[in-house]
């Protein structure tokens, strides 16, 4: 008899399209993405649950759906979420009770199949430990990075809502797994989980081998006398692409020249930097690329010369990994002692490795170094491969990374 897991996560919005269209094609977050392929073709009898609030516009997506079968998707996908409006004084109510109808779909699930394995994530932290506690069942905590409770304060236990959550990870869960990104996780499993010899802390995986074809071929010859700088990320205020845009805008008026930028992602503040680089006439020096599906990401790094991550909260995120693995001399932040972010990092790269940007003064900073690096190509080319030869000893490819996951799984179930 095949043994069955419950994967329940937090709906990403890379999902959208495959689940409109019935046809499995995510974007983004393969992190997720990555374990539902493995998950799907092992022999495991999988339930996805995927949950969040305003997934869709349209009827049918609003409230509880399953979806049976999707092309070069197998397994079954309920979809869990709630039309809950901004604007709308019963917003509170009506997240309230979406929390609660949620809790008891995933307790009849549970009552009715009895899962050999509950697999949640962060945002399920709450309902996984009430599992474990109630339900008696095997859960596995699936962690992909914690900067963001640095920001957010969610772990300052301050409110019962953060107690709730310090209680939750302190769980004696059977497993938890948490993504190295750069941010404060050693920290945060010191402090917050009860039992470190249940638990191991992973890189993501690369794509480690070129395809035949690359996707941005056309990019590459249309701006094959300039040096190309990368920016790949959420257009979100905490991932500092701003800083980058500014930057970029500030060098001098013959270096811009000899350049173009590419700003690879999609997010709530596209239209303000989109506006922000017409406002300052940059739309001939800075491109705008939108979104790219993860499986030909790559594509744009191997074409690129130059690539800058400015995350606060972390610089060893799938793009910057990527970006590593590709061999592109890369230009990151120096360490941020106050929610100890990209610490780390020295771990595994060398300082004649990476370009490491003072936090202070980020756009004066970026500005000189790029300066620097425009006249000296030679630099380029240096960094470029030392990246390559130190990203070969800690990297490896998804489908071992996936593979270590499932291995995982597997020892918890059967044992």
């Amino acid at each position: 008899m095949r043994k069955k897991i419950l994967y329940l996560v937090r709906f990403f919005n890379g999902l959208h399209n495959s689940l409109k269209n019935g046809e499995w094609s995510p974007d983004g977050v393969p992190t997720i993405y990555k374990t539902m392929e493995g998950m799907d073709k092992s022999d495991y009898n999988v339930d996805f649950v995927l949950s969040n609030y305003n997934l869709y516009s349209e009827e049918k997506f609003r409230n509880f759906h399953t979806i049976n079968y999707l092309k070069g998707f197998s397994s079954a996908i309920h979809v869990l979420s709630v039309n809950s409006k901004k604007k709308s004084i019963y917003k509170k109510i009506t997240n309230l009770i979406f929390i609660i109808r949620k809790f008891f779909f995933i307790l009849n699930y549970i009552k009715k199949n009895r899962p050999d394995l509950v697999y949640v994530d962060r945002s399920h932290v709450i309902e996984g430990a009430l599992i474990k506690k109630f339900l008696k069942c095997k859960v596995f905590l699936r962690v992909m990075g914690v900067g963001d409770y640095f920001i957010n304060g969610l772990l300052n236990g301050k409110t019962f809502f953060s107690k709730l959550h310090i209680w939750s990870f302190k769980s004696n869960f059977d497993y938890v797994l948490l993504t190295q990104d750069g941010s404060d996780v050693e920290g945060f499993s010191k402090k917050f989980l009860i039992n470190s010899e249940n638990s191991s802390i992973i890189f993501n995986g690369v794509k480690k081998n070129k395809g035949k074809i690359n996707y941005f071929n056309k990019i590459k010859n249309k701006y094959k006398n300039k040096i190309k700088i990368l920016f790949v990320s959420r257009l979100e205020k905490s991932k500092n692409c701003e800083i980058f845009i500014k930057s970029i805008l500030n060098l001098d008026k013959s270096l811009k020249t000899k350049i173009v930028a590419f700003i690879v992602g999609t997010g709530s503040q596209s239209d303000f930097l989109e506006s922000l680089v017409k406002k300052k006439n940059g739309d001939q020096t800075i491109k705008f690329l939108g979104s790219i599906q993860h499986n030909i990401i790559n594509d744009i790094f191997d074409i690129s010369d130059i690539f800058i991550s400015l995350n606060s909260i972390g610089n060893l995120s799938n793009s910057c990994l990527e970006a590593f693995n590709s061999g592109i001399c890369s230009i990151i932040p120096t360490e941020n002692k106050s929610n100890r972010s990209d610490i780390v990092i020295k771990k595994f790269i060398r300082n004649e490795s990476i370009i490491r940007i003072p936090i202070g003064n980020m756009t004066q900073n970026i500005t000189k170094v790029l300066t620097d690096l425009i006249l000296n190509k030679s630099k380029i080319n240096f960094y470029a491969k030392n990246i390559r030869q130190d990203s070969k000893k800690f990297l490896t490819t998804w489908n071992n990374r996936v593979d270590t996951e499932m291995s995982i799984i597997k020892t918890i179930i059967e044992n």
